[in-house]
């Protein structure tokens, strides 16, 4: 079992800081729900079908904090799995890169880091994914390609089990109803803010919760964000949660963006 946050009850529209958590508008309602360890099962979970996938991936980068191996090495890398793992014609990866630091490890807060976050969320809507994939194409290009879907990298460098891991909901399990739309407002220093349509998810209790208990550093779990072909799973919402076993190691893990163009 793990408490999962939800969104509760809300008169405005969901709102979320995540540099400036004070003007973040989200009612979560915390609640207690079974999470499903697939490690080791086979054929556990296919991105087209559950929205998720766990694949084995292993990465030359010996140090995420240095810049160069991080963003020439992983992104080459990330590059070349995505293309082999679904099969699309192009694979655009995102420049950013979040190293993520568990709140007991020594580098929790450290610059150039992030923290986990345990709220149940997407990081695109329908609309939004769509978007801002369109927007990495030039016009020629917009009318090549028949589909576009978004994914989410993310591999623990820690090794198993993680403090604070990460669970992923099968998309089959949501229903439209659960799903509402809000916005994500980032505020880059010396900059305008930057904002887009995110999704947040209201509680179902037939919701299907996972994880893999086992991830090592040669593992990479990848969950959509969006995918216009509507017959497919649409997107994995998810959230780190407390991991209710002792003796766990504190957690340390990479999350990188993709979006893929199927011809």
């Amino acid at each position: 079992m793990a408490v999962l946050n939800y969104l509760g009850p809300m008169d405005e529209r969901p709102q979320n800081y995540p540099s400036d958590p004070a003007r973040t508008k989200l009612n979560l309602v915390s609640h207690c729900v079974p999470v499903e360890d697939l490690s080791g099962a086979v054929d556990a979970a296919r991105l087209d079908r559950e929205g998720f996938e766990l694949v084995g991936h292993r990465t030359s980068v010996s140090d995420f904090r240095v810049r160069d191996e991080r963003d020439q090495i992983y992104r080459k890398e990330i590059e070349e799995m995505m293309l082999a793992v679904t099969g699309a014609a192009k694979v655009v990866v995102a420049n950013g890169l979040l190293h993520r630091f568990a709140e007991r490890d020594a580098r929790f807060g450290a610059a150039g880091s992030t923290t986990p976050i345990r709220m149940i969320h997407a990081d695109y809507s329908r609309t939004s994914g769509k978007l801002a994939a369109d927007a990495l194409l030039t016009p020629e290009e917009r009318g090549r390609y028949r589909r576009s879907a978004g994914y989410s990298v993310w591999r623990a460098l820690s090794p198993p089990q993680q403090d604070v891991p990460l669970a992923v909901c099968d998309a089959r399990s949501v229903e439209e109803s659960d799903w509402i739309g809000g916005d994500v407002v980032l505020l880059p220093p010396g900059r305008s803010p930057i904002e887009w349509e995110g999704s947040f998810y209201r509680y179902n209790p037939a919701h299907r919760w996972c994880w893999f208990s086992q991830m090592n550093r040669d593992q990479a779990l990848v969950f959509k964000t969006h995918d216009t072909d509507g017959s497919l799973a649409e997107r994995a919402a998810h959230s780190a949660f407390d991991n209710p076993n002792e003796n766990c190691i504190p957690r340390e893990s990479v999350d990188i963006r993709v979006t893929a163009f199927f011809e």
